[in-house]
Parts: structure tokens; sequence; C-alpha cells
């Protein structure tokens, strides 16, 4: 098991999380900040021009570790979270949450975790699955503890959530 990517929640992390991220009802009527339309942009051509793989580096790790980096804008959590919950491109949402899964930049552990677990509610099963391999690189009780609550349809999924909540009590 890695060792978790969350860091301690600072104030302004934790007002961050207290909004939980998620678009407003309205998000797909809105007009987005100019940062999160590139940002989707340059995902998407990324995930065109080659498909993700689990365990292979993709030019994707490296444009979600330069806008965690950069932070620019303070919203860069918020726009990633409606990029990894995009019911429209579920393929590419779950391409950028395996991805933001297993950056080393560290993340807020509350979002994080409202992120799994938004995410394991998802109709979709690619994005749950991608969900759960965040969850698996992130860990931590909170984590482990929405997996064990989740109640998964897919067996192979529920198997692998089972195989993982197993790893992080372990931890």
């Amino acid at each position: 098991m890695s060792q978790s990517r969350h860091c301690g929640n600072s104030p302004m992390e934790e007002a961050l999380c207290e909004s939980r991220f998620q678009p407003d009802d309205e998000w797909e009527d809105t007009v987005q900040p100019e940062g999160q339309v590139r940002l989707a942009a340059r995902l998407h051509a990324a995930f065109e021009e080659e498909p993700f793989e689990a365990g292979m580096d993709h030019a994707a790790d490296a444009i979600i570790e330069e806008a965690l980096r950069s932070a620019a804008d303070t919203r860069i959590f918020e726009w990633l979270w409606a990029l990894c919950l995009d019911p429209v491109y579920s393929g590419i949402s779950a391409s950028v949450l395996c991805c933001l899964g297993r950056q080393a930049h560290p993340i807020p552990m509350a979002w994080g975790t409202e992120l799994v677990r938004s995410a394991l509610n998802m109709e979709d099963a690619e994005i749950r699955d991608a969900a759960v391999q965040a969850a698996e690189f992130w860990g931590g009780q909170d984590i482990r503890h929405g997996l064990k609550a989740h109640r998964e349809p897919l067996p192979w999924l529920g198997k692998y959530i089972q195989g993982v909540v197993e790893d992080l009590e372990e931890a």
C-alpha cells in the first residue's frame, strides 16, 4: 500500500472542503472560467491522443501536476471535481480521477474523501472503479469507512472494494 498522499487540512483547505466543490445545479448553463476550459481541453486532448492505461505514465499526469502546483486559481479543486464527475465524458472523467489519485502533490484530505464518496455514487462503473483506484493510492481511515459503507452492485468491483478496505485496515 502506498503512503497517503493527503495533507493535513489547513484552515484554507477546510474552508475549501466545506464547499464540497460540487458544481451548481446550473453548471451546464454557466460560463466556465477560462482556466477551467483550458485545463479541460488539455486533458481531453491528452486522452484522445493516448488512452489511459493503469500503471503507465500518461501526459495527463503532468498536466494535472502542473495545475496542482501552480494553483494560480484557487478554484482548481472545483475544476478537477467537475472533470472527475462529468457523466457526459465518463471515460475521460475516470481517467482524470485515476491520474489525480496517483499524484505526488498532496491534496486536501476531506476533499479527496468526498470526491471518492461522490464518484462511488455515480451511475458509471468506470468512474466508480477509478474512485476505488484513487482511494487505494490515497488511503486513510475516512476513505476506508466510505468504501466500507458503499454498496456496490457489480460483483467484480465489490470484490475490489473489499480488497482495498482490507488493505487499508492493515495500514
